[in-house]
């Protein structure tokens, strides 16, 4: 029940971070396996490690704006509240 809220309260978050950890495992574990061609991109260490630092990168960024939206959308609603309860009082 705990994690059911705890899901729901960061659903964006958790699967952003979700989709990014996975990704990460992907490019360093199968990385070395992935050639195109002659050319294998993703070899040597720091490649794969220049390419999760972009993953992660993007997904910070993709969590910094579900925060922001998050907090514009909290602050719309208080702000709608409040004037809903001013209107009631009749001021």
């Amino acid at each position: 029940m705990i994690l059911r809220r705890l899901f729901r309260f960061g659903a964006g978050i958790n699967i952003t971070l979700f989709v990014a950890i996975a990704f990460a495992l992907l490019v360093w574990f199968a990385g070395p396996f992935l050639v195109l061609g002659e050319s294998a991109p993703f070899a040597s260490v720091l490649s794969r490690l220049i390419t999760i630092a972009i993953i992660l990168l993007l997904s910070l960024t993709t969590i910094l704006l579900i925060i922001m939206r998050r907090a514009k959308r909290e602050k719309q609603m208080e702000e709608d509240i409040v004037e809903s309860v001013d209107d009631d009082l009749g001021r």
